[in-house]
């Protein structure tokens, strides 16, 4: 090849010689042909032909050749440089899939919000479980963000490239629960017109998450039992079992636990699930992070009508003292109305006690102490009561807060700091 570019002309070789150590016996002309494709006085390319048996005239194959026009040559000219474009189009390809999966771990991560130690506490324990294999058990109440959890889990892990199936077992119809689960084979049952994938099959290669797994009737509990264990399942109908690979995410309220006890859920199937197990906090155990999680949905709201917006200091203070039995979600949701009917920037105290007061909802959320405390968790009751109701007058202004209590501002810092206070503004 080197010789036919040198002298821009074809060169004949038996095939044989680049073969170390073979024979030249019985060779009686040329086996293989390199030509050189020339446009514009470059030699753009080499056509290799090579024959099965040593060619005895090769003089009709140069007159082919000679013949070649240079036109054919530009066209394959065009041809590989459209090639390797399109390798390069394949590689910057590979390259933002893998940027997007970066990009997708930062923005999962950013939308779990919190600084209060219960938080810390369940990402430090997500953040060791994501990279291992094994099972997670998410524990928390309706709406603490135990799906949000399982994405961040998911996309930290080893099986990031794969799928990511959810499946809420309460939502799902007894009837059907086996078939959505482990899938089932044309004919199974009345209605069964195709085969159909489960989730464990559909997961496979990522990360499956059931969702109120408490809900799962005892026989589904044994077979996904057996599939966790053995790495196989068996579709409705089916006569073979399946392989599967895939890594559980599951999700239950914390009641769970006492339905160990009384055969509502299996123990062995828990201890199973529990490798990993991580207690979301109700939004009512975590009150310092609310005026991070309104800020955070109130301004996603009001960008999509494209102005800013912010709530005044007294609608922050009921945010803060409101019970919010459904959490996290029903406070986005509260907030997500509160924006769409605003008139105005600044959502006052009126707008956000009207709505909270809906359906005969009290506001007096911080209970009185009684008896039936003890002194300890009373008084730490009051400490945490006061000090929000303190930095949501003062807008976090510790310095105004020191001279509105008559706390010495070391103290304060210290007493903000062990209830996870979020100061706003330092003096």
């Amino acid at each position: 090849m080197a010789e036919s570019l040198r002298k821009k002309e074809a060169v004949w070789a038996p095939v044989d010689m680049i073969k170390p150590g073979a024979s030249l016996a019985g060779l009686t002309g040329p086996t293989l042909l390199v030509y050189p494709l020339v446009a514009g006085g470059a030699v753009e390319g080499l056509l290799h032909v090579v024959w099965a048996r040593p060619c005895l005239d090769p003089s009709g194959v140069m007159d082919h050749l000679r013949s070649w026009p240079s036109w054919a040559t530009r066209y394959l000219v065009l041809l590989w440089k459209a090639r390797r474009l399109r390798r390069q189009v394949e590689e910057k390809d590979q390259g933002r899939h893998a940027l997007s999966q970066a990009l997708a771990r930062r923005i999962d991560a950013g939308q779990i919000l919190g600084s209060s130690a219960l938080m810390h506490k369940a990402l430090v324990l997500a953040d060791g479980a994501a990279p291992t294999p094994y099972p997670v058990l998410l524990l928390g109440e309706t709406g603490t963000g135990k799906e949000l959890f399982a994405r961040w889990i998911h996309l930290h892990s080893q099986r990031s490239e794969g799928p990511f199936v959810a499946l809420n077992c309460a939502a799902v119809h007894a009837e059907t629960a086996e078939s959505e689960i482990f899938g089932h084979v044309r004919g199974s049952f009345t209605g069964a017109l195709k085969d159909h994938e489960g989730v464990l099959e559909q997961a496979s290669g990522g990360t499956l998450f059931l969702d109120e797994i408490g809900d799962m009737a005892l026989a589904l509990q044994a077979k996904l039992l057996r599939a966790l264990q053995f790495g196989t399942i068996r579709r409705m109908g089916d006569d073979r079992d399946r392989g599967v690979d895939l890594r559980l995410v599951a999700a239950a309220n914390p009641q769970v636990r006492a339905r160990l006890g009384d055969g509502g859920f299996r123990p062995d199937l828990y201890y199973r699930l529990s490798t990993f197990e991580i207690e979301l906090p109700p939004l009512r155990d975590r009150r310092a992070d609310i005026p991070l999680l309104a800020n955070h949905f109130l301004a996603s709201a009001f960008k999509k009508k494209g102005m800013g917006g912010a709530f005044s200091a007294g609608a922050m203070q009921l945010l803060r003292t409101f019970d919010w039995p459904g959490n996290v979600r029903q406070l986005e949701s509260v907030i997500n109305h509160l924006s769409a009917i605003a008139a105005e920037a600044v959502i006052g105290e009126t707008s956000v006690r009207a709505l909270l007061e809906v359906g005969g909802r009290s506001l007096s959320t911080v209970q009185s102490p009684s008896t039936g405390q003890t002194f300890q968790a009373a008084r730490s009751a009051f400490e945490e009561s006061y000090l929000e109701t303190l930095l949501a007058e003062t807008g976090g202004n510790v310095a105004e807060a020191s001279r509105r209590s008559g706390i010495p501002l070391r103290t304060l810092f210290r007493l903000l700091k062990k209830n996870n206070q979020a100061v706003v503004r330092n003096p």
